[in-house]
């Protein structure tokens, strides 16, 4: 799962996000730990775009559904994740010499774990239509939904977040919400 926030620089973030999404479908295959993955992407993103403010904020994260674990790696205080809506444990990444900090973690998952990865838009959105912390919002709301499935989550979420008028957010509003299942041998619903 990759999801990355380029901080609303229209084309400015567009072209290191699509040239991140190519890199990717490369680098998945040879089963680098999530903070390889992010160190060699940005050290990519370096040489291939010489203008600082094209940075991008990122997560990348690897689920195994099978061994019901996931390993994640992220840059920039947004993206976040949270599992069952509880953020997930991080540490910094022992970094390299002028390297921007990379935080990490992994966790064990159970069957019906919901893993939410989310944007600042969508925790400012939440913030301002709910008035709660959006931490506090996602515990409440997969608890709730414990049972049901990762599109009727993604549903709440959502709804909880946009406020129907003619406006647009003023930020991004991203969600994609990942539930661990058992049917037989372990699957993921995806939803974003």
């Amino acid at each position: 799962v990759f999801v990355a926030e380029g901080g609303n620089r229209e084309l400015a973030s567009a072209m290191p996000i699509a040239l991140a999404k190519g890199y990717l479908l490369y680098t998945a295959r040879l089963d680098l730990n999530p903070v390889e993955v992010l160190r060699r992407l940005r050290d990519l993103l370096g040489v291939t775009i010489h203008d600082e403010g094209a940075s991008i904020s990122m997560l990348y994260a690897v689920i195994d559904a099978r061994a019901a674990t996931i390993r994640f790696a992220r840059t920039g205080v947004s993206p976040r994740l949270a599992i069952n809506g509880k953020r997930a444990v991080e540490e910094v990444a022992v970094s390299r010499e002028n390297e921007i900090a990379i935080q990490h973690g992994a966790a064990a998952l159970q069957t019906g774990d919901a893993v939410v990865f989310y944007t600042d838009g969508l925790a400012a959105q939440i913030a301002e239509k709910r008035r709660e912390a959006v931490d506090r919002f996602l515990a409440k709301a997969s608890a709730k939904m414990r049972e049901g499935s990762a599109a009727e989550l993604h549903s709440a979420i959502l709804k909880a977040a946009i406020t129907r008028t003619n406006d647009p957010p003023m930020d991004d509003v991203t969600a994609v919400v990942i539930r661990l299942e058992e049917s037989g041998e372990r699957a993921l619903e995806v939803v974003a």
